[in-house]
């Protein structure tokens, strides 16, 4: 999937990938979980490896118990696929394609809002830990804070980390221009030293 998710970058799509997210040694099952909740769009990828797979069929099935939106993306194997679930035939389902750019855009028609009002900011935030990107359309009026917990929440960090104590050791994201100090040094010189 590695070019889908290219393409996706590419296109300012955050997602969240078992394979970026998993480290090992971490409970398969809670990380997915985790990031059910992080989460309002699942990418189901069906193929004939998928119908092979329990573990498919269980994740599809937590996507559906917590009401998150489902997007089918039959990767091969359609045919089959459709046989095993009937009711997919009745839903909006894509079909990979190449270009992978063609799927992403799909994927952005539906997860991205269509409409921006004319007085939105549309912000790009990276991590600079997991170089995920993230799409925020928000309005000029919000506070600091209010962006930075969107932020947050687009690019899937926690605000908490295990350091082996009896309390989870606490952490603060700050909202970084990487424009900043290339704008300060443009900055005309001061009058008085």
């Amino acid at each position: 999937m590695i070019p889908l998710t290219e393409a996706f970058v590419k296109k300012g799509i955050t997602f969240w990938l078992d394979t970026d997210r998993i480290q090992p040694g971490d409970s398969f099952p809670l990380r997915i979980n985790e990031g059910l909740r992080q989460t309002r769009f699942v990418l189901i990828c069906l193929s004939r490896d998928f119908l092979k797979s329990s573990w498919g069929e269980d994740e599809m099935a937590a996507a559906l118990a917590a009401k998150k939106h489902i997007l089918p993306l039959i990767l091969n194997s359609k045919a089959l696929v459709l046989r095993k679930y009937p009711l997919l035939a009745a839903r909006t389902y894509t079909l990979y394609r190449d270009p992978p750019e063609l799927v992403a855009d799909d994927v952005a028609k539906v997860v991205r809002p269509q409409r921006q009002a004319k007085d939105e900011l549309h912000i790009v935030v990276e991590s600079v830990h997991t170089e995920k990107l993230g799409n925020l359309h928000i309005s000029p009026r919000v506070s600091i804070k209010w962006l930075s917990d969107r932020a947050q929440e687009a690019l899937g960090v926690t605000t908490q980390a295990k350091a082996g104590a009896y309390q989870p050791f606490m952490l603060k994201w700050v909202l970084v221009d990487v424009k900043a100090e290339e704008a300060w040094k443009n900055l005309p010189s001061p009058l008085y030293s």
